[in-house]
C-alpha cells in the first residue's frame, strides 16, 4: 500500500516544523507528504524530507468545483486531498497535532484490513495557553485524524461539502472511529485560532504545569515547552 501524507497549513510556521518532525520519526515513512497552503503564504524555518511536495492554491480558484455550503476548512481539506496520487491512501497529519511514531504504521494496518476511513472517536486535547487538559468522546471524524483508503477519498470530498449528511448514508465504506493511533489535538499554540474557547468548562487544569502533556507525550513535551517560552 502506498500513503501519502495530507497537511493543509497556513499562517502557522512555527508549528509546521514539529510537523515534520512527526513525520520524520514515523516507523513507517510516507511516500508523499503533500504540505498544501496559499500562494502567498511563507512556509517558514521548515527542513522538508525528499518525499514532501508543496502545493500552492490561488484564493481566485479554491473552491472551484465545489458545492454546497462550504467552509474554509473543509476547502482547504479538500484542495489537498486532490494533490493525492492516484492509488494512494491518504493521512491527513495536521501542522499543530502531536502523532506518536507508530500512528502512521497503525493507520496502515488498520487500512490493509479493509477499512476504507479509519480514525480516532476519542480525542485528547491540550491548551498551550492555558496548560489544561481535555478527553472527549466523538461520534464522527475530523480531519486530523482521518485516513482514506484510495477508493473513500472521492466520498470523504463529497461528505466535506454536504456535512449535513451522516456517515451512515456512506454505507458502503468501513469505517473504524477507533484504530487507537497515538495522537494529541494541541489548541492554542502560535498561530492557532480559538475554535476551542478558552473559557469553555470542558477544560481540565493541569495539577502541575505541562504534567497531562509529558505524561500523554513523554520526551516530546520539551518542543512545546520551547515553543511557548
Amino acid at each position: 500500500m502506498k500513503v501519502c501524507v495530507v497537511t493543509p497549513t497556513g499562517k502557522r510556521p512555527k508549528m509546521l516544523p514539529l510537523c515534520a518532525r512527526w513525520i520524520r520519526h514515523q516507523t513507517r515513512q510516507p511516500d508523499v507528504w503533500v504540505v498544501s497552503l496559499s500562494e502567498d503564504e511563507d512556509l517558514g524555518d521548515v527542513d522538508l524530507p525528499p518525499y514532501a511536495v508543496v502545493h500552492r492554491w490561488s484564493h481566485a480558484t479554491l473552491g472551484s468545483g465545489m458545492t454546497g455550503q462550504i467552509d474554509s476548512n473543509s476547502k482547504y481539506q479538500i484542495e489537498a486531498l486532490r494533490q493525492v496520487p492516484p492509488g494512494h491512501a491518504a493521512c491527513f497529519f495536521d501542522d499543530d497535532d502531536w502523532y506518536g511514531p507508530t500512528y502512521l504504521e497503525t493507520v496502515e494496518r488498520d487500512l490493509a484490513s479493509g477499512v476504507q476511513l479509519s480514525g480516532n472517536g476519542s480525542e485528547r486535547r491540550y491548551s498551550l495557553l492555558l496548560h489544561k487538559w481535555m478527553h472527549i468522546e466523538k461520534s464522527g471524524c475530523n480531519a486530523g485524524a482521518t485516513s482514506l483508503a484510495p477508493e473513500a477519498i472521492q466520498d470523504y470530498i463529497t461528505w466535506l461539502q454536504h456535512p449535513e449528511t451522516k456517515w451512515e448514508a456512506f454505507d458502503h465504506i468501513r469505517v473504524n472511529l477507533r484504530n487507537g493511533a497515538p495522537r494529541v489535538s494541541i489548541k492554542h499554540g502560535p498561530g492557532l485560532g480559538h475554535l476551542f474557547p478558552p473559557a469553555d468548562r470542558k477544560w481540565m487544569p493541569d495539577i502541575a504545569k505541562w504534567d497531562t502533556l509529558r505524561r500523554w507525550i513523554g520526551n516530546d513535551v520539551a518542543h512545546y515547552v520551547n515553543l511557548a517560552c
